[in-house]
């Protein structure tokens, strides 16, 4: 393309230090030629630029695949003091034994059971089905889910449901955001906000750090789509 490029800039400097009636027809097809050349390039980089940013795109698809130990299109079980290392993906429901550790994020497109005493790291997701978390299980990142309980003494980060929350005795999260009600039981800690479009109770003993902010249950649904879309 530069070498096409350059005898056109080189023949244009030639043509212009002639007189105008001196530009032969021949010259005329040759700057043709060469800007229709110059064209079809060009349109062939643009076409191979674009293949290069899909196949990178495909390539970091990948790679976020590969944090994934154990893929599933049925329902899944892990036994009792399981170690995974990587992340679990099932396309239907998932349960997960007591004092299993997962080295990864947990997805599920239906219910998600998971034991007590249970470590995951990274988020525990499921797309449509119920999500209900043992005692004394440590979810190390965002808890998403229709319907969530959370048991007792239990920890997550960031807990975000389309429908109700439950969070048991003694239980430490983040911000809650929920379309529908959130119960927290005795001695239940969110460290940061807590937003809801039903109805809220309470328990003796529970403590919220910052703000409650109860919404239209269309502005929390909104602002949930956001959040799955602009993870998605």
């Amino acid at each position: 393309m530069d070498k096409h490029g350059n005898q056109l800039k080189n023949l244009i400097e030639r043509m212009s230090e002639r007189e105008e009636g001196e530009l032969s027809e021949d010259s005329e097809e040759l700057v043709e030629r060469l800007e229709a050349e110059i064209f079809d390039l060009k349109k062939e980089v643009d076409e191979l630029n674009k293949e290069n940013e899909e196949l990178i795109e495909e390539l970091n698809e990948y790679e976020a695949e590969d944090d994934y130990a154990l893929r599933s299109d049925k329902s899944t079980i892990i036994p009792n003091r399981s170690e995974i290392n990587g992340g679990i993906k099932c396309k239907n429901d998932i349960e997960i034994g007591n004092s299993t550790v997962v080295h990864g994020p947990v997805e599920s497109s239906g219910d998600m059971k998971v034991g007590d005493d249970v470590k995951i790291e990274g988020d525990a997701k499921s797309k449509s089905g119920e999500v209900n978390i043992g005692a004394r299980t440590e979810i190390q990142g965002k808890l998403r889910g229709p319907i969530i309980n959370l048991g007792e003494e239990s920890t997550a980060k960031n807990i975000e449901s389309f429908g109700e929350v439950v969070l048991g005795e003694n239980v430490v999260v983040s911000d809650v955001i929920a379309v529908g009600n959130v119960k927290m039981m005795k001695g239940a800690k969110a460290e940061g906000k807590l937003k809801y479009g039903g109805d809220f109770d309470g328990a003796e003993g529970i403590s919220i750090d910052e703000s409650v902010m109860p919404l239209s249950k269309e502005d929390i649904e909104k602002e949930l789509k956001e959040k799955t879309l602009s993870e998605d």
